[in-house]
């Protein structure tokens, strides 16, 4: 029981803290990519990719969050949450787009 609180509880905080959050579970492409169905994969694939809010990781003039934030170059860097979070949205999206190849 306290194992289903405790990921109940980290689903609601990245629930809170991502403007979307998709649980992992959710297939959000439901075609596998063949050589005759591009265009409507593509318009599947890409629809959901702008849903999630993730088209930064597709745009040709986008760059990610610095990796470290350093407020003093005496101090240690710090990782940048932001970062943390880009990275880890980016696994998302490659795991959705390598399980819609056929």
């Amino acid at each position: 029981m306290t194992s289903q609180a405790s990921s109940e509880s980290n689903i609601n905080t990245m629930t809170t803290n991502t403007p979307l959050f998709v649980h992992p579970q959710h297939q959000l492409i439901s075609i596998k990519l063949t050589n005759s169905n591009y265009r409507l994969w593509m318009k599947q694939t890409y629809s959901a990719i702008v849903g999630c809010g993730l088209e930064s990781f597709i745009a040709e003039d986008s760059l990610p969050s610095s990796r470290f934030i350093s407020s003093n170059s005496a101090d240690p860097p710090t990782l940048n949450p932001d970062f943390a979070t880009w990275a880890r949205q980016g696994q998302l999206l490659m795991s959705w787009l390598l399980s819609s190849l056929s």
